[in-house]
């Protein structure tokens, strides 16, 4: 009995956080505290697709124009904004299914037209057009940096503005809207007014 007493007195005075053999109960904390900072996994920062996008539908739908469309959505979304397919409509050279991009064009083709294979590009409807109109106007909602510097008082800076407030907002409903981008105010709007569009 007494031999049993002292190996229990001997255990009850044995340091809190020790183990048999002297060794320390290790907080997991404390481990991940000692490991280098180094060997720590890199988790890059990705920034957040934009809310909406602006997209330019033409050819036989019942409303061709700019629509402005959640960020991810497919050309049957974008067809369906537009009041749908006319029956003249070639299903045969589109792809409904496929993703759109900000600042894009889809161009529904006719049954028996004939259009470039760079106008509906390949299977999936969809061309990077250039800003530029046929009557030389700028189309504020596709021009690139270059084409919105032919503005008059438009420079790189304000160029680089216009583009981000458009990908900000998901693109321009006026022209009238290019005054809320700051630089552009009345006077150089009304130099440009007759040269853009939406």
């Amino acid at each position: 009995m007494l031999a049993l007493g002292g190996l229990y007195m001997v255990g009850r005075s044995r340091p809190a956080g020790v183990v048999d053999g002297g060794q320390s109960i290790l907080n997991p904390q404390e481990v991940m505290a000692q490991v280098p900072p180094d060997t720590q996994p890199y988790i890059p920062y990705s920034p957040p697709p934009p809310a909406k996008i602006g997209v330019h539908i033409a050819g036989e739908v019942y409303s061709p124009g700019f629509h402005v469309v959640p960020y991810g959505s497919r050309v049957n979304d974008v067809v369906v904004l537009a009041g749908g397919l006319t029956q003249y409509a070639d299903l045969l050279r589109i792809n409904l299914a496929a993703f759109v991009e900000d600042a894009s064009q889809i161009i529904i083709p006719a049954i028996g037209e004939d259009l470039p294979e760079t106008a509906i590009s390949g299977s999936q409807g969809l061309q990077n057009q250039s800003g530029v109109t046929a009557d030389g106007r700028i189309n504020i909602n596709l021009a690139n940096l270059t084409e919105l510097q032919t503005l008059p008082g438009i420079g790189a800076v304000r160029a680089q503005s216009i583009v981000d407030f458009r990908e900000a907002s998901g693109g321009f409903n006026t022209i009238e809207e290019l005054m809320n981008i700051s630089g552009i105010g009345q006077a150089i709007f009304d130099n440009i007014r007759d040269r853009v569009m939406v």
